[in-house]
């Protein structure tokens, strides 16, 4: 944590499985943690405690991301299937269950800032049906905003000051659905925590690359 202090961070970002809070599996692989080797047998939930609480010790705020609903070994896939919130093996109120659990577990922390509510949206099979992420159709399974806007009000009814942050569809890349459907106060339990994040892939397509912000 020290180290990230000196190199100017102020921020970090933690992703996390929903597998990993579901299972809480007991971290007994002795080369995962050699350099903490306390943490042999403990399970992930403690490991990530200690990590956030070395972090937040040293006064970096902590964004919580979930990543994938599977604990995958790489990411991001459309063959994954992790695309959406939800897959075969873990559900929307799963995905859900696993956000009000850690933000219940850090809510006393005032460093985690922040709950990226998940990655990269992209296709994704569920069901042997490919099903392609959307914005503000009312489509249950694809809705982005419908089930991020759940997500939402669960964690506000817990911690009223923690920021979600919602990311566009399509590998993160697409908000345009923001301009007509957007996420409102009405929307959720606290006013104005919402915020909005895309991704720019450069090797996607040139016309993202710009050389200041002014001119993306």
């Amino acid at each position: 944590s020290k180290l990230i202090v000196s190199y100017g961070f102020n921020c970090v970002r933690i992703p996390f499985s929903v597998q990993l809070v579901a299972e809480n599996p007991v971290i007994s692989n002795a080369t995962v943690i050699r350099h903490e080797p306390w943490l042999y047998n403990r399970s992930a939930l403690h490991v990530l405690d200690a990590v956030i609480s070395s972090l937040t010790r040293n006064q970096l705020m902590v964004i919580l991301v979930n990543d994938a609903s599977d604990a995958l070994t790489s990411c991001c896939t459309n063959r994954d299937h992790n695309g959406l919130w939800y897959n075969d093996r873990y559900s929307q109120s799963q995905w859900i269950t696993a956000w009000t659990q850690l933000v219940s577990r850090y809510q006393d922390n005032p460093f985690v800032v922040a709950c990226d509510l998940r990655n990269r949206l992209r296709s994704s099979v569920v069901h042997r049906q490919r099903l392609r992420s959307s914005w503000g159709i009312d489509n249950v399974e694809t809705d982005w905003r419908l089930a991020a806007t759940k997500a939402i009000d669960a964690i506000q009814a817990i911690d009223a000051d923690v920021l979600s942050i919602v990311q566009g569809i399509d590998d993160g890349t697409d908000l345009r659905g923001v301009q007509t459907h957007p996420i409102l106060n009405n929307d959720v339990v606290v006013d104005d925590k919402v915020l909005y994040l895309v991704h720019v892939y450069a090797e996607y397509d040139d016309d993202y690359v710009a050389d200041t912000f002014e001119e993306f």
